[in-house]
């Protein structure tokens, strides 16, 4: 089995991934995350799909023109942000702080589930490898806000402010109010739009003039080895398997496919994933598309799901050092699934796939 595989049905794209091969019966979907501490008793705001839409696009031409690349963030993904799972903000519907105030928010409410008292966070964007993060919030009386953090959070806690960047709040609030919206002047020449005060208005990203043989690296010199396991089919005979990674490919068995971070996906992707096949790429089919997680008990894994994939949770690898024959050497594992579940772990060498074939560490986590 291949370390991940596509299946592209739009809107429900679904990709099972794993370099053991275990997804294409065990994988199922993440578990909703709740956007919003509202009860049932919230209110309807002037927030759509088509807005969010319309944001999506303007982010991605804002990103191009600023060289940056943005991450949609939604209730049911993970994404970092400095070291933090922007999940755990969502789950505990945290507040944030602005100019030092505690300011309560509603983050990502569902339709007619928003607050009328307070902001609600109705959309979040994120360049990790550039520091900014941007939430774009709304009212029940439809005051939008695009607020920016480039600090880690404290305690789950985001330290925000209004973005000095005229054309990118002013985009919004056009957006907000159901009118159109252009990127095109965030920057002029080389100098940001609004220089006068934040880098969030600003100068083009130190990772980005690295290009993309930095910035757009999914697998780092860690993973850049030949692994090998051995598959037990059940029948009690064993297959020796090989992985290998490059730093945006995946080989599974001699057979490569190319894979790249999440935030590359475009405004003609989103598209596509929200159900209109003529944007489809047919290029971009076997692509994975990746972004860094961390687990409920703290461990870190690159998540790698179909390009087009809508639905399921695509597989799961880290590289850990395990302690084998005395000696601290790293280790491959796969995982799959809602849970993170175990599915492999892979070796330097076909000898110690074959001595270590059977074990499963204690901190790898089988389903049930």
């Amino acid at each position: 089995m291949k370390i991940w595989q596509t299946a592209t049905v739009l809107s429900l794209g679904l990709l099972l991934a794993g370099c053991g091969g275990q997804q294409s019966a065990k994988s199922s979907s993440m578990s909703m995350i709740k956007a919003s501490s509202q009860s049932k008793t919230g209110v309807k705001i002037a927030w759509d799909e088509a807005k969010a839409k319309k944001l999506a696009a303007f982010m991605q031409d804002f990103g191009t023109t600023m060289n940056q690349s943005y991450i949609p963030v939604s209730a049911t993904t993970h994404a970092q942000w400095q070291g933090t799972d922007l999940a755990e903000i969502y789950k505990a519907n945290k507040p944030v702080n602005v100019a030092g105030k505690t300011t309560p928010m509603t983050w990502l409410p569902a339709d007619g589930q928003a607050s009328k008292t307070q902001p609600n966070v109705v959309a979040v964007y994120v360049d990790d490898a550039d520091k900014i993060l941007y939430l774009f919030t709304l009212t029940a009386n439809g005051q939008a806000q695009a607020l920016v953090s480039q600090a880690a959070a404290n305690a789950d806690v985001l330290t925000v402010k209004q973005t000095a960047n005229t054309d990118l709040a002013s985009g919004y609030q056009a957006i907000a109010a159901g009118q159109a919206a252009s990127a095109e002047n965030s920057q002029s020449g080389s100098q940001p739009a609004s220089s006068s005060d934040s880098p969030d208005a600003g100068a083009a990203s130190q990772h980005a003039a690295a290009n993309a043989a930095s910035s757009d690296a999914v697998f780092d010199s860690s993973y850049q080895h030949k692994w090998y396991t051995y598959d037990d089919p059940g029948d009690g005979t064993s297959e020796l398997h090989t992985c290998q990674f490059a730093a945006n490919e995946s080989i599974y068995d001699g057979e490569a496919e190319p894979v790249y971070p999440i935030s590359m996906r475009t405004a003609a992707d989103q598209a596509a994933l929200n159900g209109d096949p003529s944007k489809m790429d047919p290029k971009k089919e076997k692509w994975g598309a990746a972004t860094s997680i961390k687990a409920d008990d703290g461990s870190h894994w690159i998540n790698v799901r179909g390009w087009y994939q809508s639905a399921g949770d695509g597989g799961y690898y880290r590289v850990v050092n395990r302690n084998l024959d005395g000696q601290s050497v790293p280790v491959l594992e796969d995982a799959y699934g809602a849970g993170i579940w175990h599915g492999s772990n892979y070796f330097l060498s076909p000898a110690l796939a074959q001595k270590y074939k059977n074990i499963i560490y204690s901190d790898e986590h089988k389903q049930e």
